[in-house]
């Protein structure tokens, strides 16, 4: 992870009962799997970015009350 703007340099869950932690470890993952560096010629990449979207999609409509 690059670090960002809000000044976050890294995320961490050490309280699975806390809600924030939970949605920035998500949000992390979906921005680092989706934002990355990846190259739209090439295959895989293109396979992970499809299932990374199957595999959040339900879970974190689910958190936002959207699922």
């Amino acid at each position: 992870m690059r670090p960002s703007r809000r000044g976050i340099t890294s995320v961490a869950l050490t309280d699975i009962n806390n809600k924030k932690e939970i949605f920035d470890l998500i949000y992390q993952i979906r921005c680092n799997t989706f934002h990355g560096a990846k190259d739209l010629g090439d295959a895989k990449d293109n396979q992970l970015t499809r299932v990374s979207e199957q595999l959040f999609s339900k879970p974190l409509g689910t958190f936002l009350g959207m699922g």
